[in-house]
């Protein structure tokens, strides 16, 4: 709620016709507030945000999947000549497909070799 405050507003407001400022006079308490939050559909804001993927319906995402595997099917009827032509496969871009592919790897560590074959080296729990 803290990182999204306009947005939880919006959505109390929208979803639940609940006024945000109750909470300051003591209309409604926090931990109703948190368990509409907990709640919110899909379509919500503050989902949106904080999901990505959430920003395409599910038929958005199967409308996706179905182009992508008609290309492929279409690649696959064609023959290897006419993909050649046609170049690599594209899937059609998701929400959130930038931000996976940007953070792959951004919690990876950097050591070097020697670290590597220590951390291999050390003895196995289990």
């Amino acid at each position: 709620m803290r990182d999204h405050p306009d947005e939880v507003r919006a959505d109390l407001q929208r979803f639940y016709g609940l006024n945000l400022d109750g909470l300051y006079s003591g209309e409604c308490r926090p931990l109703h507030v948190a368990v509409l939050v907990a709640q919110l559909p899909a379509e919500a804001r503050t989902v949106q945000v904080l999901s990505p993927a959430a920003q395409w319906s599910t038929t958005e995402h199967l409308l996706a999947n179905a182009v992508d595997m008609l290309q492929l099917i279409w690649r696959a009827v064609l023959g290897k000549k006419a993909q050649k032509r046609l170049g690599k496969f594209v899937p059609i871009e998701r929400p959130g497909d930038r931000e996976k592919k940007r953070g792959r790897l951004a919690g990876a560590l950097s050591m070097d070799l020697d670290e590597v074959k220590r951390r291999l080296a050390l003895p196995r729990r289990g």
